[in-house]
């Protein structure tokens, strides 16, 4: 999955997606699928947001 992650300028090397990129794109592409077939609470969301920012440091 990281391997598909890009930013807006696809000249950007994959190493140099930043906590933020990777929080919106999942943001963005993810949760939103998600919400859609769960119903995620904001808590819900909260958490992977902070387990994302964990894994990400």
């Amino acid at each position: 999955m990281l391997a598909k992650l890009t930013t807006k300028n696809t000249n950007t090397d994959i190493k140099k997606i930043t906590s933020d990129d990777l929080q919106n794109y999942i943001k963005t592409n993810i949760l939103q699928e998600w919400q859609h077939d769960w119903l995620l609470t904001d808590n819900k969301l909260r958490q992977i947001k902070n387990s994302v920012k964990t894994w990400s440091d």
